[in-house]
């Protein structure tokens, strides 16, 4: 161990051998699930002998929520509300056993994730035209900037207010009106194919395709609840009233 650390390598402090089923592998086996920092364990079974006649994996479910948060935050580009929402719906979607796990991460990640969503927003170091080379130097500098939002945040109150209330400004929208065949289709369907080359995660909803008005609409709100960065909607072109519907 100390030649590795000599060498600045992190060391994994040996621990005692436990037996299955007793209270002590449970606490192992917990503390496993709670772990932020790695994917979970690889665990050894040995008999009397010390020979290894059993492995298997333990996962990490708070590092799996990690994953979730920045998946949500860099790829869907969630803040505020819908990120808490969205992080929220993925915890009760969980086993129960689950849950019991994600108690601690509840309560002490989730407010911490959306506020570091939105300083990300409030600094400009993601926007909505953040393209695919900046969404993966997030991803690349993703410990780096919750250290720097954590520094920024002790040591400034007006910005710890911010991040504390801040929600994104209202949807921009882009209205194609035209005559019939005159290639808005066409235009949508580009643009669609442009936001997915950027990386970006854009929903396409045709009308015709969906098959009626009810189901134009219920295919729009489950578009809404799935995290897309663009709602392209392609709908027939009645009247000023319709368009507006």
């Amino acid at each position: 161990m100390a030649a590795l650390q000599s060498f600045g390598l992190d060391v994994v402090t040996p621990q005692p051998a436990v037996e299955l089923g007793t209270d002590e592998y449970a606490v192992l086996r917990d503390g496993v699930a709670r772990r932020l920092n790695c994917e979970g364990a690889v665990l050894y079974g040995c008999n009397e002998a010390g020979a290894v006649v059993r492995m298997w994996k333990r996962r990490s479910h708070a590092y799996a929520m990690e994953r979730a948060a920045q998946e949500a935050i860099v790829t869907h580009r969630l803040c505020g509300v819908a990120l808490r929402s969205r992080l929220a719906g993925k915890l009760a979607g969980l086993p129960e056993e689950v849950r019991r796990c994600l108690g601690d991460w509840e309560a002490e990640r989730l407010d911490y994730l959306v506020r570091f969503a939105a300083w990300l927003h409030l600094t400009r170091r993601q926007t909505a035209r953040t393209d695919l080379g900046g969404l993966q130097d997030l991803r690349r500098r993703w410990i780096t900037l919750r250290n720097q939002f954590t520094q920024c945040v002790a040591a400034d109150a007006h910005v710890r207010s911010q991040v504390m209330h801040y929600e994104p400004s209202g949807d921009d929208t882009v209205v194609c009106v035209g005559p019939q065949g005159c290639g808005k289709s066409t235009f949508s369907r580009t643009l669609y194919a442009l936001l997915r080359q950027a990386g970006l995660s854009p929903c396409w909803i045709n009308q015709d395709e969906a098959g009626g008005e009810r189901q134009f609409i219920d295919a729009i709100r489950r578009a809404q609840r799935g995290g897309h960065t663009h709602l392209i909607m392609d709908k027939m072109n009645l009247d000023e009233a319709a368009r507006d519907g």
